[in-house]
């Protein structure tokens, strides 16, 4: 009986916190030098480590972070002149673009808020908006190769 009390008030807990990561547990990672989200020979991030699906990630200025294999984590922001290269699939629960997000075939899935004044190109994949309360805000455009129509924005509800 007392099991049964100890996950009740584990899902009562989590529906609390309004079913999302707990970002008081997260670390926030910054780049540091250009280099791929996964490298831990040469780190590309302060803290040293890889970004998990709890944490927050800056792609400061000047640097190009590349994501070639499903990654997952919470916040992502991508500094003025920053890049990020995603030609594996990315899950976050917001996007900043103020920098550049190139991808290429690859599935983005935002599970939150998108402010986009930077540039956002590529080709292929889709991108996914799971949540209802979400905002998409900002200032710049969509291009694809060779056109916009490359572009395939799934909303999984109504905004």
């Amino acid at each position: 009986m007392k099991q049964l009390y100890k996950i009740l008030l584990l899902i009562i807990t989590f529906y609390c916190l309004g079913g999302e990561i707990n970002t008081s547990l997260a670390t926030d990672y910054v780049s540091i030098t250009s280099g791929s989200w996964t490298n831990t020979a040469t780190p590309t991030w302060s803290p040293t480590g890889v970004p998990a699906a709890g944490d927050n990630v800056t792609i400061s200025a000047t640097h190009t972070v590349t994501i070639s294999s499903s990654t997952t984590c919470q916040d992502v922001t991508i500094d003025a002149t920053g890049q990020l290269t995603q030609s594996g699939g990315l899950i976050c629960r917001h996007l900043t673009i103020n920098g550049t997000l190139r991808r290429t075939g690859s599935n983005l899935t935002i599970r939150g808020d998108l402010v986009h004044n930077g540039s956002l190109a590529g080709t292929g994949g889709r991108i996914f908006f799971t949540t209802t309360a979400k905002t998409i805000s900002g200032t710049s455009s969509f291009a694809g190769t060779p056109a916009q129509s490359d572009w395939d924005f799934n909303i999984s509800t109504v905004i």
